[in-house]
């Protein structure tokens, strides 16, 4: 079974505050019980493009794509194919715009999240660094901003 069709048989059971982790050869395995890792051999901007095909078709969940901050600030000099991989995960990620964070807080927030919601990981053979893609599973079929107008709806009913 490929990597997408094991995404795919995954997808129906995630949800809201689960994630989809694809990550560079060096992402380390995690040992919480709600990781799971998958390895594959595909190009990181590929298996980005593919997951984030699905998730286009899924009305379910949408992502909330998460980036480090470390990869801005590479030096593209020392790292060949930095500039072409770079803009292909960012293009792979359209329409959504990521969000770029210290990679040791995104850690943190993933194994946070781990210790109630299940979390994938697809490892790549990617060897550039900081080049992983965090998504966080949001609700497809209720915003941010659907979710404070009921919390201020309820909120003024309990005055």
């Amino acid at each position: 079974m490929s990597f997408l069709e094991y995404v795919q048989e995954r997808l129906p059971s995630l949800g809201h505050r689960n994630w989809i982790l694809i990550a560079d050869a060096a992402y380390p395995e995690q040992c919480a019980p709600g990781i799971e890792t998958i390895v594959t051999n595909a190009d990181i901007v590929g298996v980005t493009q593919d997951v984030m095909g699905l998730l286009q078709q899924s009305s379910h969940v949408r992502p909330k794509p998460i980036l480090d901050q470390e990869l801005l600030f590479l030096p593209e000099l020392e790292l060949p194919d930095l500039v072409e991989t770079r803009a292909g995960i960012i293009h792979a990620l359209k329409p959504h715009q990521p969000e770029f964070i210290d990679h040791e807080q995104i850690l943190t927030m993933v194994a946070d999240a781990a210790k109630t919601y299940r979390i994938l990981v697809i490892k790549t053979p990617c060897t550039i660094p900081y080049t992983s893609v965090f998504l966080r599973l949001e609700c497809g079929y209720w915003t941010a901003e659907q979710e404070q107008n009921l919390r201020d709806r309820i909120a003024l009913c309990q005055e």
